[in-house]
């Protein structure tokens, strides 16, 4: 479920409590209490107006906080939202907001998304590998066409906002230069979540890399525009200084996978990225970039399944 959803449904992302909290708003901290106040018939005062969010870490409004009985209930019951709960057809209490916002109850009873994106020379058929491990969910392969972080930035935000449409929530799975292109294309406010599996955390890191193991140069690409290596890559001045221009930003709760072995990305290059985004990271001393074999395999699902309780 994605994070903004309140307990009872309703969206904490679009409410003006919160986004005068978070945007230090007084006019519209003032306007909100003024506006509560009427609708309470209580004294509201723009000081009460902080909160981040129901299900969010952070301040919350006195009401939010500790008075909120659909709140209060679905912490006692350690649900992740009353959508959860078995009585979400026959609670009072969580009537009182759905029957004036069918919009709450729809998100309450939306369907989760899982969503691959898989590496280079993968397909989106790689999914249903992934689909026993979701069984109450939708797990969809993406079939992008991107080849370049730019062309990403282009083809994957209307693809995730189809998506953030349709469902309660999405998960996403990346592979290798998937997860790159998902970074590079800055979808990370329409997901709940991220779990990578060897991603390209450092483009830049990789193709300086690649022309050391092409014995060129830096100055050898900006001259050349294009370089064909022996190991199949074409490396691209383009590419180099699109990399450089747009830094990777990502703010969504992550988890990655990275195998020891791995050939394209140093252990340190991934442990930096894993803390300057408080990303979790786990490391299969006998992976590689690509798992495949059945060790492998069986690591990656043991894997999926943890993230799904952290």
């Amino acid at each position: 479920m994605k994070d903004f959803i309140a307990y009872c449904g309703l969206d904490c992302e679009t409410c003006e409590a919160r986004l005068a909290t978070v945007n230090h708003d007084e006019a519209l901290r003032r306007k909100v209490a003024a506006l509560w106040s009427e609708l309470n018939r209580a004294e509201i005062t723009p000081d009460m107006i902080r909160c981040t969010g129901c299900r969010i870490d952070g301040v919350k409004t006195p009401y939010c906080n500790s008075l909120c009985p659909i709140r209060q209930c679905a912490l006692s019951r350690g649900v992740e939202t009353c959508g959860s709960c078995c009585e979400t057809e026959t609670c009072e209490k969580l009537a009182s907001i759905t029957k004036n916002n069918p919009d709450a109850l729809r998100r309450l009873k939306a369907p989760r998304a899982v969503l691959y994106i898989h590496g280079k020379g993968g397909s989106p058929d790689e999914a249903a590998h992934y689909r026993p491990l979701f069984p109450d969910c939708h797990v969809i392969g993406f079939d992008y066409k991107a080849q370049t972080p730019w062309e990403a930035k282009a083809e994957f935000p209307a693809f995730f906002d189809a998506l953030k449409e349709k469902y309660g929530s999405v998960t996403l799975i990346a592979n290798s230069i998937g997860a790159y292109f998902a970074m590079s294309a800055g979808i990370d406010a329409r997901i709940d979540r991220a779990c990578f599996i060897s991603p390209i955390v450092d483009m830049e890191r990789l193709i300086l890399d690649m022309l050391t193991w092409a014995r060129a140069t830096e100055a050898d690409l900006r001259e050349k525009g294009v370089i064909h290596t022996a190991f199949g890559e074409d490396l691209s001045w383009e590419y180099l200084t699109y990399v450089r221009a747009h830094p990777v930003t990502w703010h969504a709760k992550t988890e990655i996978l990275y195998g020891a072995q791995d050939n394209l990305t140093p252990y340190e290059t991934v442990s930096a990225f894993a803390q300057r985004h408080s990303a979790g990271l786990t490391v299969m001393e006998d992976g590689e970039h690509w798992f495949h074999t059945q060790a492998q395999m069986q690591f990656l699902d043991r894997w999926i399944r943890d993230c799904e309780t952290r």
